[in-house]
C-alpha cells in the first residue's frame, strides 16, 4: 500500500475492499427498501428476496427472527468497524453511488450494442402491479437482493471454493466464477410461474448483464454492484414511464 499521506486515497481504496464498509454502504438502501415496503400497500416482492425470507420462515418463526436479529448485529458490527478505522465515509459512499451512477449509464448501451436494447426486468412473485413507485422500490430490492445472492455469495463463494480448495489460479477462478454465476443469474430470471418466457435473445442479455455485474463487484466492489443494479433498474423505470406517458 502507498503511504496514507498521499491525500487520503489509499485510505478509500483500502476502504472500499472491506466487507464490512461494502455492506455498511448499501444500508441506505436497504432503510429505503423496508420502509418503502412498509408503507405501500403492493404486495410485489423481488424473487431473490423472498427466497431468502420464504427459507428462514420454514426453518420456524424463531429462525425468522434470528434472520433479522442478525441483519442488525451485522449492521452495528459494520458501523463499529468503520467507525474505528477512521474513514472518510461520506467521501467514500458519494464516490460509490456516483460510480454506480455512471456505470449503470453504461451498461445499457453497452449490452445493447452486444445483444440488442432489452429490459434487465425484475422478477416477482405476486400481483400485478405496474405503478412507477411499486417498479421503483421493486428496482431498489433487486439491486440489493439478486447482488448479494449472485454476486456476494454465489460468485464470491465459487471464487474462495476455486481458489482455497481446488486450488486454481486467480484468473481462472474469476473467470469461472463470473461465467457460473452470470449464467445461473440469467436462468434464474425465468424460473417460477411469473418468469419471463425462455427467449435465448433475452437469455444472453441477462447472461452478458451478469458478466458486467460480476466484474464490476470484483474491481470496484459489492457497494458499486448493488447501486449500478438498483439505478440501471431505475432508469429503466422512469424511461418506461417516460414513454407510457408520451
Amino acid at each position: 500500500f502507498e503511504n496514507r499521506n498521499h491525500g487520503g486515497r489509499q485510505e478509500i481504496i483500502a476502504g472500499r475492499r472491506s466487507i464490512s464498509l461494502e455492506l455498511f454502504l448499501i444500508l441506505p438502501l436497504v432503510i429505503i427498501y423496508e420502509i418503502g415496503l412498509r408503507c405501500s400497500d403492493t404486495g410485489l416482492r423481488n424473487a431473490a428476496e423472498a427466497a431468502l425470507k420464504d427459507f428462514c420462515r420454514l426453518m420456524g418463526t424463531d429462525a425468522f427472527r434470528v434472520f433479522h436479529l442478525a441483519l442488525a448485529v451485522v449492521i452495528v458490527l459494520c458501523f463499529m468497524r468503520t467507525y474505528s478505522r477512521n474513514l472518510p465515509f461520506l467521501r467514500i459512499f458519494a464516490l460509490v453511488v456516483f460510480e454506480g451512477i455512471v456505470l449503470a449509464a453504461v451498461m445499457g448501451p453497452f449490452l445493447s450494442i452486444l445483444i440488442g436494447g432489452l429490459p434487465l426486468q425484475y422478477q416477482v412473485t405476486m400481483g400485478s402491479e405496474n405503478e412507477l413507485s411499486s417498479s421503483l422500490l421493486l428496482s431498489i430490492g433487486a439491486g440489493l437482493y439478486e447482488e448479494f445472492f449472485f454476486r456476494f455469495l454465489l460468485l464470491g463463494g465459487l471464487f474462495v471454493l476455486c481458489r482455497r480448495v481446488f486450488k486454481a489460479p486467480t484468473w481462472f477462478s474469476a473467470i469461472l466464477s463470473i461465467f457460473l454465476s452470470s449464467l445461473l443469474f440469467s436462468v434464474y430470471h425465468h424460473v417460477g410461474y411469473l418468469a419471463s418466457p425462455v427467449d435465448c435473445r433475452i437469455l444472453l442479455f441477462r447472461m452478458f448483464a451478469g458478466v458486467f455485474l460480476g466484474i464490476v463487484f470484483i474491481f470496484r466492489g459489492f457497494g458499486v454492484a448493488v447501486y449500478l443494479h438498483a439505478f440501471y433498474d431505475i432508469f429503466r423505470d422512469i424511461e418506461t414511464a417516460l414513454w407510457a406517458g408520451a
